[in-house]
């Protein structure tokens, strides 16, 4: 299966989960396009690409930018108006911080937005509900085939984890429908591993979200003051 016919059968079940790393996003323009030459590339993402908001939440926490606009940057998820967006970027360019305007420059295009709030997306809501909003059971999942390869192409990437995912489905079938017990030392290493990587992915969630509760108490003090 080359990678146009792995791309059209994720495209057949309406969602791409993933990074928000342009060139890896770019990487998808030949597939895409190969399906519906209708639509351009970003159109397509528009459609099925939505992005990790736990990567987002945490580049955002990890960033130079003030406590005000990291809070702003937080509610681009949640905005449920093109007003609030609107808004929302405003507010951050009038700030004139160091860089805000690359910040903008990048969150403020079309396929972005789409990514990151269910109002810019084309997708169908009860998808986009269905999708986690984070890559944890995927990384988890691939903690093994991690350690086998990096700085793969597209396609070989795309490719290896798809043969990943059928050679384990595959045992799992032949332990459930035979009654086979799933034990050993290599299993046992395999869950350990998936447990310590789960781990790390919830305690990173965690931290995600405290400093979001920080920041919010931060604005709720400065508007006691003000009142």
């Amino acid at each position: 299966m080359n990678l146009i016919n792995v791309i059209a059968l994720t495209y057949a079940r309406k969602c791409i989960i993933g990074d928000l790393d342009y060139l890896q996003v770019k990487g998808l323009d030949e597939a895409l396009h190969s399906i519906d030459k209708n639509l351009s590339w970003d159109e397509h993402l528009c459609h099925i690409f939505k992005s990790c908001h736990i990567h987002y939440c945490r580049n955002i926490k990890n960033s130079h930018y003030s406590s005000k606009n990291k809070e702003l940057m937080y509610e681009l998820l949640e905005a449920n108006t093109f007003k609030c967006v609107d808004e929302i970027f405003d507010k951050l360019k009038a700030s004139n911080e160091l860089n805000i305007n690359d910040w903008i420059s990048f969150y403020n295009t079309s396929w972005v937005k789409a990514s990151l709030n269910l109002l810019f997306s084309h997708m169908d809501t009860e998808i986009w509900n269905k999708v986690p909003e984070n890559t944890n059971v995927a990384e988890a999942s691939h903690a093994n085939i991690n350690r086998d390869g990096k700085a793969l192409s597209l396609e070989n990437a795309i490719l290896k984890a798809k043969h990943y995912d059928e050679h384990y489905f595959a045992i799992c079938n032949i332990q459930d429908k035979y009654g086979i017990s799933k034990s050993g030392k290599k299993h046992e290493m395999q869950e350990k591993q998936l447990a310590i990587k789960e781990q790390k992915l919830e305690l990173e969630e965690r931290k995600v979200q405290l400093e979001r509760e920080k920041l919010e108490i931060i604005k709720l003090k400065k508007e006691v003051v003000c009142e």
